[in-house]
């Protein structure tokens, strides 16, 4: 993240969570996102939370939740921040994910605390964030959402506060569509192999192994 107040870095952070996630087979990856007020709603199709999932969100240092807490993340020298860095902007986030429903608030973010499930719920995961300036908007013209979806591995349909987004890639080529305007890029694949140990155990996403060998 650029910076704690940065708009599209904030959202930009909710697309990489649900990016990572693993999804059921046969069905496309996507992700809603609107926002109402000082509330956002994310929706995604994921298989859903586990208990390794919540131990690896709300793990995190108390010098981390300092700098979340004063807004601050150029102070924050924990690697595999991810998810928490949400805080910096938000009060507290709902999750309504499988058989999980919780919330962690911006003063405890180590300590879920179970809440009702919704009447109508989407199938997948679901995030309900209250922003702590209700005057903070998130509206992105198209260039902005453009390059938060360059290096999306999984997400293929998207819709960012009614903008609507698809991701094709065929023969080594990436085309975006954004509200029915086309933009098309070569793509390149690069091998690499992490070598430092300690930097694969840091970025372990709950019972994820990460390996060595990696390409981008």
């Amino acid at each position: 993240l650029k910076s704690g107040s940065d708009r599209s870095s904030f959202i930009q952070e909710l697309i990489q969570n649900a990016d990572d996630c693993d999804y059921p087979d046969g069905q496309i990856p996507t992700f809603t996102l609107t926002q109402h007020g000082e509330k956002i709603r994310t929706e995604y199709n994921e298989i859903g939370f586990t208990r390794a999932n919540i131990r690896a969100i709300t793990a995190i240092g108390e010098s981390t939740k300092n700098s979340l807490l004063e807004g601050d993340l150029s102070k924050i020298g924990e690697k595999g921040v991810g998810f928490k860095t949400v805080f910096a902007l938000a009060s507290e986030v709902k999750i309504f994910s499988g058989e999980y429903n919780f919330l962690l608030k911006a003063e405890e973010p180590t300590v879920p605390k179970i809440v009702s499930r919704p009447e109508t719920i989407f199938d997948g995961t679901r995030m309900e964030i209250e922003l702590k300036n209700s005057h903070q908007t998130y509206s992105l013209k198209a260039t902005d959402i453009l390059e938060l979806c360059l290096c999306l591995r999984k997400l293929k349909n998207l819709n960012i506060n009614g903008h609507k987004v698809s991701i094709k890639d065929a023969d080594n080529q990436r085309t975006i569509s954004i509200d029915n305007r086309t933009y098309s890029f070569s793509t390149y694949i690069h091998e690499f192999i992490i070598s430092d140990e300690k930097a694969l155990e840091e970025r372990k996403n709950g019972t994820r192994e990460i390996i060595s060998k990696q390409q981008i």
